[in-house]
């Protein structure tokens, strides 16, 4: 784990303004990093990668450290307005996605992160920045949905050659379990028939039997996990990402501060889903960075590894090669950390995650595509295209 003296005080500031609201002991912290910093274009650029850019202009307006020039103060506001322009077109593109295809379809569905998480947990909901639309969908109602947004304008993002006739999306919903599509607003929808990587953490017909409406800002009713299962999920997913985004960290600030909050529901949720370790580790991390000096608060050795893991990505470039160099340590898809499943399920996921290296994809179909009695071949073909993709790989590298 670093030093608080290798830590950049610029990080050490953005950690502590990823909250919601401050108290006096962090406001006068964070007063006192404002005066070690000396390049505030970097603390916009920073807060702007890690999409929380709006709350910290927020934080630094509220604080106005005497460090902090007016023009750099002006040319994050400019910046903020960025922000906030792609949050109104992804709320646009939330409601048209309500509008003409949900509800006229009468789909069953479930909205969690993003624009719907903002719109109920934060006081205010351009705050959080949204890069796009997650939904889950029941995998009855998929293929119907595709060809409805297709017909008025939706465009494939992932795969990005699918054809959009009915043995192509019969094979696409079987083969891969999240399909996005580019709205005709431009923002990407991610339709998702189940929320964990594996399937076998979540039963997608249960969180969908079990979801709560929510009325936005337009009156529009949409259906959203209850608080706990949220606060339970999002430890997961954003433990799995290994915090490397602190509007994540605001997530999990914002959800408990909301009336609807109850450790009680909460515990019970994560027992239920086998997530308590998860559970407890986030929110050691999350109270380890409210306080000034994290580095020295006494965690558990899952607090430590996961708030030593968050510092080390947060100190690195947000590029793709970083992005799957912490990918590929992962002790399973769901999973960062080994201690979060026992080991009968990680060796489960394992022989699940070579297994599925030679089940068919829709590159296999969009290649060759076969009428529905023939797909059967593709088992057969699979193994020999990634011997050959494998091959060529090494031979590239050479």
């Amino acid at each position: 784990m670093p030093t608080s003296c290798s830590l950049d005080p610029v990080l050490q500031l953005l950690l502590l303004l990823s909250r919601l609201e401050l108290s006096e002991e962090q406001e006068c912290a964070a007063l006192a990093l404002c005066a070690r910093i000396d390049d505030w274009t970097r603390v916009s650029h920073q807060a702007y990668q890690r999409f929380i850019l709006p709350l910290v202009y927020r934080h630094l307006c509220k604080l106005a450290p005497e460090r902090l020039p007016p023009e750099q103060l002006e040319a994050m506001r400019r910046m903020c307005l960025t922000v906030v322009r792609h949050n109104l077109h992804v709320a646009a593109a939330h409601r048209k996605l309500i509008d003409d295809l949900l509800k006229p379809l009468d789909v069953p569905h479930l909205f969690f992160k993003g624009h719907s998480l903002a719109a109920r947990y934060y006081d205010d909901p351009a705050m959080r920045f949204c890069r796009d639309i997650d939904v889950l969908v029941s995998h009855d109602h998929i293929v119907e949905l595709l060809e409805v947004a297709y017909a008025i304008g939706y465009t494939p993002h992932d795969p990005v050659e699918l054809t959009m006739d009915r043995v192509s999306l019969d094979f696409v919903a079987r083969a891969q379990p999240v399909i996005t599509l580019r709205s005709p607003q431009g923002v990407l929808i991610e339709f998702h028939q189940r929320i964990d990587k594996t399937g076998s953490i979540y039963e997608p017909s249960e969180l969908l039997a079990n979801a709560e409406t929510l009325i936005l800002s337009d009156n529009n009713k949409v259906s959203v996990m209850p608080t706990a299962e949220l606060f339970v999920y999002v430890c997961m997913h954003h433990t799995r990402h290994q915090w490397t985004r602190l509007h994540w960290l605001v997530d999990l600030d914002a959800i408990q501060r909301h009336p609807s909050f109850d450790w009680n529901a909460v515990y019970a949720c994560a027992s239920r889903r086998n997530l308590t370790a998860t559970v407890e580790a986030s929110q050691e991390l999350y109270m380890a960075l409210a306080t000034p000096d994290f580095l020295s608060c006494q965690l558990s050795a899952n607090g430590k590894e996961i708030l030593g893991t968050c510092l080390n990505a947060l100190q690195g470039d947000l590029d793709l090669g970083t992005e799957l160099a912490l990918r590929k340590k992962r002790a399973a898809p769901d999973f960062a950390f080994a201690w979060q499943a026992s080991t009968a399920h990680l060796l489960r996921w394992r022989v699940q995650g070579w297994i599925k290296r030679w089940q068919p994809n829709y590159k296999d179909y969009h290649s060759w595509p076969l009428p529905l009695q023939w797909q059967w071949l593709y088992f057969f073909i699979r193994p020999f295209r990634e011997l050959f993709k494998r091959l060529s790989s090494n031979s590239y590298s050479k």
